[in-house]
């Protein structure tokens, strides 16, 4: 009885990953409000019901699919900031992670691009705000800890951070077009960075 219920959910988790992966897609080149239940239920050869079973509305639905991949990044960026690393090998990791995440996955590039450019007061915005809001904490937290060691002013970190998420910007934009950036671009970006930070 326990194999079958685990059976089931692992079935269900799987249905549910492919539904987020295919309304990303459809997202990414169509935008958000082009796209409606009905196509992404005639895309997956399902009924609109068994996406109302996984998702409330389609705001759900979309909330649900930036924020797999949002999770994903902050997943990177957590890595990027481990105590044990340099100042300048946390950015350069950073960087590194987010040229090699959405190198492999451009749809998430052109959806970053759609959020970003999405109307002030829709939930696109929202989303990306919610999403921007926790990814940037992360990169804040990082530089924080730098100062308090006295790695970097904190003028520096603040600049640093306006820098880094300009760099990360320009990252999904290339991306998106099939940009293929060189294997030391985030090496160097870091030390250029790194290099030009008051220490006190």
């Amino acid at each position: 009885m326990k194999e079958k219920n685990n059976n089931k959910f692992l079935r269900s988790k799987k249905i549910k990953q492919k539904i987020l992966k295919i309304t990303l897609g459809l997202i990414a080149d169509k935008g958000h409000d082009a796209v409606s239940m009905r196509e992404i239920a005639k895309k997956l050869n399902i009924t609109k019901p068994v996406l109302y079973y996984y998702f409330k509305d389609k705001n759900d639905l979309v909330k649900q699919s930036f924020t797999e991949v949002s999770k994903k990044l902050m997943e990177l960026r957590a890595e990027s900031s481990k105590d044990d690393l340099s100042l300048e090998n946390k950015i350069a990791l950073l960087l590194k992670n987010h040229i090699t995440f959405f190198g492999k996955t451009p749809n998430a590039a052109k959806c970053a691009l759609k959020m970003m450019a999405a109307p002030e007061h829709g939930p696109l915005k929202t989303i990306a705000d919610e999403i921007r809001d926790k990814n940037q904490a992360i990169l804040k937290q990082t530089l924080l800890k730098s100062v308090q060691k006295d790695e970097i002013h904190k003028s520096s970190a603040q600049d640093m951070f306006h820098i880094i998420s300009g760099i990360i910007e320009h990252i999904i934009i290339e991306s998106k077009k099939g940009t293929n950036f060189d294997s030391k671009f985030h090496k160097r970006m870091a030390k250029f960075l790194c290099a030009g930070a008051v220490k006190k």
